[in-house]
C-alpha cells in the first residue's frame, strides 16, 4: 500500500465513523476545524512490545513469543487559532461569568472528566484525488497544557500535544486509519 498524503487539517469533537459513515466523513466533521497548523502536524504511534518469558529463551526476542501491552499516540503541531476548542483541549475550560464582554476560561483541577477527552481527526487527501484520508485518534486531549508563543513579525501560536487514551473496556485501540479502498 503506497500513498502520499496532500495537506491536512485537524478536527476536534465527537466523531462516530462506524459503518457507512465513513462514506460521509468531510460532512460529518463540518465545524469542528480545531484551528490551522502553522508548520506541521506530527502523528506518533508507537507500540509497546513485551517479550513473554520463559526458560532456554535467554533474553532474545522470539516470534510468536512477544505482546503489544498497548499503543502510544501522540499528535504534535502548532496551531494558529486560540479558541474554545484549543483551550478545551489543554484542559482550559470555559466558566460561568457575569460579565456580558468576556467568557472566562479557568484550568481544570483534579481527576480530568470524561467530557474533556475529544476525538482528533487528521484529514487530509490523497495526492492528485480528492478523497480524504484520516487519522482518527480517540480520547485525546493536550496534557501539555496551554503553551503560546508571541513573536515579532509572526503569528502567534499554541504548542500542542495530544495523546490518545484507550476507552474505559481498556480493549478498544487509541487509533484507526481511513484510507480510501483501491480497485
Amino acid at each position: 500500500m503506497k500513498f502520499i498524503v496532500d495537506s491536512a487539517v485537524l478536527y476536534y469533537g465527537d466523531f462516530n465513523l462506524e459503518g457507512t459513515k465513513l462514506d460521509t466523513l468531510l460532512d460529518t466533521i463540518k465545524s469542528k476545524e480545531l484551528g490551522l497548523a502553522k508548520d506541521s502536524i506530527k502523528f506518533e504511534a508507537k507500540p509497546n512490545i513485551r517479550d513473554i518469558e520463559y526458560a532456554g529463551r535467554m533474553e532474545r526476542s522470539v516470534v510468536g513469543k512477544q505482546r503489544i501491552t498497548k499503543w502510544d499516540v501522540t499528535v504534535e503541531g502548532n496551531i494558529l487559532d486560540l479558541n474554545e476548542a484549543v483551550l478545551n483541549a489543554s484542559l482550559v475550560n470555559k466558566k460561568v461569568s457575569e460579565s456580558t464582554k468576556y467568557d472566562v476560561f479557568e484550568p481544570s483541577d483534579g481527576l480530568i472528566a470524561a467530557e474533556n477527552y475529544k476525538d482528533l481527526l487528521i484529514v487530509g487527501t490523497e495526492l492528485g484525488t480528492e478523497d480524504p484520508i484520516a487519522i482518527h485518534v480517540f480520547n485525546s486531549l493536550n496534557p501539555e497544557g496551554l503553551s503560546l508563543e508571541l513573536k515579532d513579525v509572526d503569528e502567534a501560536s499554541t504548542a500542542m500535544k495530544f495523546t490518545g487514551a484507550y476507552n474505559s473496556d481498556g480493549k478498544t485501540t487509541p487509533f484507526k486509519i481511513y484510507k480510501p479502498k483501491t480497485v
